[in-house]
């Protein structure tokens, strides 16, 4: 199993962000190298097999503004589950949204992703 905390993903990334594509496109490559990173600093760079793979989201919203709801969460976390995809070697087609969960607020928010092999 993979646990990983990510930031709070940039307004550019979220569906109603409605950010310029130059814009989007900076937050995109800075949030998947993020993952990839946070992943193969906790796990190293090894090869994990080619199965399907649940994934929970833990999202921690920032003090104050509304909680984001599952969908727009998930939307937002598509540059961490591509960096993830990335470190682990896998493709992120392997990856299926099993829960989305609201935590407590953060002082910045953040992302904890979790991942585990589906057997």
């Amino acid at each position: 199993m993979i646990s990983v905390t990510l930031p709070w993903p940039a307004k550019a990334l979220w569906p109603n962000g409605r950010a310029v594509w130059q814009v989007k496109a900076q937050q995109v490559k800075l949030h998947r190298a993020w993952a990839r990173n946070a992943v193969q600093g906790e796990h190293g760079a090894r090869q994990w097999p080619q199965t399907g793979y649940r994934v929970t989201i833990t999202a921690h919203p920032k003090p104050k503004g509304p909680a984001p709801d599952a969908d727009n969460t998930v939307a937002a976390c598509k540059a961490f589950f591509d960096g993830i995809a990335d470190a682990m070697g896998v493709d992120d087609r392997t990856f299926t949204v099993a829960l989305v969960v609201r935590g407590e607020r953060r002082p910045h928010g953040a992302i904890v992703i979790s991942i585990e092999a589906i057997e």
